[in-house]
């Protein structure tokens, strides 16, 4: 194990990842249910209210990664 996966992931701003988001057509329960949380997190993770810790920044930032590489075309 390299002591890069034991780092946090980066996420995008607040403002990009709520961006990223609708560029896909999601709504907020939409990526909520995806990653495994409430709609209140995701609401307050895009207002810069709080951010997301262990296995649920994990999941969201591999969610938004996703989104990502679909919306550039590195996606499948």
């Amino acid at each position: 194990m390299a002591i890069t996966d034991l780092l946090p992931p980066e996420l995008p701003t607040p403002q990009a990842c709520r961006h990223l988001r609708e560029s896909m057509g999601l709504s907020r329960t939409q990526i909520a249910a995806q990653i495994g949380v409430s709609e209140s997190s995701i609401v307050a993770w895009e207002a810069g209210a709080r951010n997301p810790k262990g296995l649920q920044r994990k999941a969201y930032a591999e969610a938004l990664q996703e989104i990502e590489d679909y919306l550039s075309g590195d996606g499948t």
